[in-house]
């Protein structure tokens, strides 16, 4: 349990590293290709707004996924130490594990989005 826990913070990640440099990649390009001489065509960035937003749902679904996973696998864990005879210990100590999954409001999802949500903007908002 403890490697599949290991696993799943890793993948984590990993997905959020690959989005999120894809996420920066396209603000920066799109206000790149925008602040030339002249502007992309409005259905361009229409498809760069959608892009963003496709690449950002897809990646806060595998983010969602793998918490889930990474969930199940401090339950089970949190589970064998109780059948052991071992919790109350852990929970002395404030846990043998952190559990990120418990109380988070601001993480990776809402990451993604915020970076999603300036890939939009910068494709649509005009520039002066």
């Amino acid at each position: 349990m403890l490697e599949e826990v290991a696993f799943r913070m890793d993948k984590l990640w990993r997905l959020f590293s690959w989005t999120s440099a894809v996420l920066t990649a396209m603000i920066g390009g799109t206000i790149a290709l925008r602040t030339g001489e002249h502007d992309l065509l409005m259905r361009l960035r229409g498809i760069l707004a959608g892009a963003a937003i496709v690449l950002a749902l897809y990646g806060v679904l595998w983010l969602r996924q793998n918490l889930r996973l990474e969930r199940q696998a401090r339950d089970a864990l949190a589970a064998h130490d109780e059948a052991l005879g071992i919790a109350d210990y852990n929970a002395s100590i404030r846990g043998a594990l952190r559990r990120p999954d418990v109380g988070v409001v601001v993480g990776y999802p809402l990451t993604v989005l915020l970076l999603a949500l300036a890939a939009v903007a910068a494709a649509l908002i005009p520039l002066g």
